[in-house]
């Protein structure tokens, strides 16, 4: 069902044509004569109500947008226009990040990301195509608050060849500031993830002036729907501060999840509207997201991975690690050869190596020595395989990640939300 808005236009005042936010200079650029002009001195000009199906003021082209945009330029004419009543009442934001990176330079990043990836099909370069390049105001909740919790964790360290395990109590506040969760369905939250950190000394009260040239949308998520993935980010993060004062000589720590307690007070709640540069990929019928922080240029990708070059690393690694395993059990052979020539000479064992090796000592062997023969080589073989088997799939997860450093969700959990402060009420050590 469509319904009256005001659409608010930013018009050049030289020469009345469209306005752009400029994110190097920090102003609002005309697209035709290229005069700028700074973002608090420049008014709106409001123009005749429109619908949801509007109709651009400038051009007169037939428009449409979902109920939730609220930036949008006219693919026609290149006019910016702003449709402010859809950020009234709990809509408003309260700050706003000013887009840093241009989309030349958002492309440029990607092509070096590409460049970089030498596990990309061969054909990539030829046949990969970029659909669109948007830059986008995306609605996040910055939550702050406290997290009062009771953990205890495991540590073990080693002396004299000996395993010591202890437990070590602490109970204490975890405070946490503007950690972000972003509010928009469209937006994939791991690639909303995988772009931060932002710089929130750049934040900056919310203006209309600087979404000219963007796309912007109000939340489509509300704030109580991203309280339980935010309440698990702080918790964990707060496991992992607490966890951190412990003494050192504790190589191996762990949480124990049956004695694990966090609870999440909030203090204030913001909304903020944070840059973000959309690359859409196409490749061989799939598409590739691509997102980069607008402000750092921080890339997440999530490429496609040639299956033959993935192998060859694999089996690469697999090779030189069956080199050195290898070497070791055949320096373990001649350490037992040494002793057997200390022990029947080496005429003798040399002539034993020999029967062994062609099939004679099965032969001859009793019952006995012939299972201790199957077993060495069993475990011979084993011990060969397992370190080649481990290392073949350590490969294959090693291409994966320098090709996808998108995190998915459970990951991103783990993300240093920074800059956050650990007190601690209440420490306890001692042995299990």
């Amino acid at each position: 069902m469509t319904h009256e808005a005001t659409m608010r236009v930013y018009k050049c005042p030289s020469c009345g044509g469209a306005l752009r936010f400029d994110a190097q200079a920090k102003t609002l650029s005309c697209i035709w004569c290229g005069n700028s002009f700074d973002v608090a001195d420049l008014e709106a000009v409001q123009v005749r109500p429109a619908l949801q199906g509007y109709v651009c003021p400038e051009c007169g082209a037939q428009l449409m947008t979902e109920e939730y945009v609220v930036a949008t330029t006219c693919p026609y004419c290149g006019n910016n226009e702003i449709a402010p009543h859809r950020f009234e009442g709990a809509f408003e934001p309260d700050l706003l990040i000013p887009f840093s990176v241009t989309k030349r330079q958002a492309v440029q990043s990607y092509e070096e990301v590409v460049a970089s990836r030498r596990y990309l099909p061969n054909d990539y370069a030829d046949e990969a195509r970029v659909v669109s390049v948007e830059g986008a105001y995306v609605p996040f909740w910055l939550h702050s608050g406290i997290v009062n919790f009771d953990f205890t964790y495991m540590g073990i360290f080693k002396k004299d060849k000996t395993n010591y395990e202890s437990k070590h109590h602490r109970v204490g506040t975890y405070e946490f500031a503007r950690v972000p969760a972003d509010g928009s369905q469209r937006m994939p939250d791991d690639v909303m993830d995988s772009i931060e950190p932002y710089d929130y000394t750049a934040l900056v009260p919310y203006e209309p002036g600087y979404l000219p040239g963007f796309m912007a949308e109000r939340h489509t998520v509300a704030a109580d729907e991203v309280n339980q993935r935010v309440n698990r980010r702080v918790a964990n993060s707060a496991c992992s501060a607490a966890m951190e004062t412990l003494d050192p000589i504790y190589k191996t720590r762990y949480p124990d999840y049956d004695r694990y307690h966090a609870t999440v007070a909030r203090t204030r709640m913001e909304q903020a509207l944070l840059p973000v540069w959309i690359v859409v990929v196409a490749y061989k019928g799939d598409k590739y997201t691509v997102g980069i922080n607008g402000q750092t240029g921080k890339v997440a990708v999530n490429l496609p991975i040639d299956a033959g070059k993935q192998r060859v690393a694999a089996t690469r690694e697999a090779l030189k690690t069956g080199a050195k395993v290898l070497a070791a059990e055949l320096a373990f052979g001649l350490f037992v050869f040494a002793i057997g020539v200390h022990a029947v000479g080496f005429n003798e064992m040399i002539s034993r190596v020999r029967d062994l090796f062609n099939g004679t000592a099965w032969v001859q062997a009793s019952a006995m020595d012939a299972i201790a023969y199957v077993l060495f080589t069993v475990l011979f073989l084993a011990l060969l395989a397992g370190p080649v088997v481990h290392a073949f799939l350590e490969g294959r997860q090693k291409v994966l990640d320098s090709m996808h450093n998108v995190k998915r969700a459970s990951e991103a959990d783990a993300f240093d939300v920074g800059g956050l402060n650990v007190t601690l009420s209440e420490v306890g050590e001692g042995p299990l």
